[in-house]
């Protein structure tokens, strides 16, 4: 999975794309971040969402070779299985 934030601060509206990607789509003041998914053409499916600890996406992982966003980290258990079992169940990337 590759996650995609620019700094974190205010960003909590994020989407899943089909290829396992997560991107920024709004900047709101929750106090959660909330992860939807999409559908085949890309709309955010807002039917289909979790929400998670504020700043989950902040932490990125980036790859020894490139700048290319691999991953995030998290101390909260929960979230991590939560994202992990909403982006195998919404996402047509495997993961692991």
């Amino acid at each position: 999975m590759r996650f995609i934030d620019l700094n974190g601060r205010n960003f909590n509206d994020y989407k899943l794309n089909q290829d396992g990607s997560i991107e920024l789509i709004k900047i709101t003041n929750s106090k959660t971040d909330e992860l939807y998914a999409t559908n085949n053409d890309g709309s955010v499916n807002k039917d289909k969402s979790i929400s998670v600890k504020k700043g989950t996406f902040i932490n990125t992982v980036r790859s020894n070779t490139n700048t290319d966003v691999k991953g995030f980290k998290t101390n909260n258990i929960d979230d991590a299985k939560n994202v992990f079992k909403f982006s195998a169940d919404n996402s047509t990337q495997e993961s692991g």
